[in-house]
């Protein structure tokens, strides 16, 4: 059919599967002969995907910030909500078990403490929900208030584990882009693969941890 493409898909973590094991792995292709288009290949790339596509950026930095996570695939009605991840460990609560993690985006918008207020009230009201990520560009777009805000939330116990976690947080999308050593992903409990609800097998790749398909 004379095509001039090896796939098509729309998560970050297909792409890299399809980067990191077929073609790098066992094809041993050279990783610069590989082209992925329509995903940031650096910061820069990424600023400018919030400000000319927001709702492609919104994907791309939900499932960046974390294997556990996946973007919502329709952006209208999402109540504030971009992108969702399940622990592999409920939280049992007065309100019974939780499990969800929800993540915000704000890709072409300035965030205002509003905007972290009115997602912490998202996250007390969605059910099943123990807490939220909220994603920004930059990481100066994180005022001191915003960390005031998510302070208030609080943290929570994560079953097995005597550490606690923060019910609501900060990452930016300039923290994917660090140096192998500095790149960190939001502070979370272990978390359920987003397509099978089970443990997720993970391998390292570039010092970050990305999803791995099974066959």
């Amino acid at each position: 059919l004379k095509r001039k493409f090896v796939g098509v898909d729309i998560s970050y973590y297909s792409a890299r599967t399809v980067t990191c094991n077929r073609l790098q792995s066992e094809a041993r292709l050279p990783e610069e002969s590989i082209q992925i288009k329509g995903i940031p290949e650096d910061f820069e790339g990424a600023k400018f995907l919030a400000k000319e596509d927001p709702f492609s950026f919104e994907i791309f930095a939900v499932e960046a910030c974390h294997p556990g996570m996946m973007a919502n695939k329709i952006q209208r009605g999402d109540k504030g909500i971009d992108g969702r991840g399940k622990l592999l460990h409920p939280v049992t609560g007065e309100k019974g078990k939780k499990s969800m993690i929800l993540a915000q985006v704000k890709a072409k918008e300035k965030p205002s403490p509003s905007d972290v207020d009115a997602f912490a009230n998202v996250i007390r009201n969605t059910k099943g929900a123990v807490a939220g990520v909220f994603i920004t560009v930059e990481r100066n777009q994180w005022t001191p208030r915003m960390r005031e805000i998510a302070a208030q939330e609080g943290t929570f116990k994560s079953p097995g584990s005597a550490e606690e976690y923060p019910v609501m947080q900060h990452w930016h999308v300039g923290q994917f882009f660090y140096k192998t050593e500095r790149r960190q992903r939001p502070l979370l409990p272990e978390m359920a693969d987003p397509l099978s609800g089970k443990e997720m097998t993970v391998m390292k790749q570039t010092g970050f941890l990305t999803r791995r398909y099974g066959r």
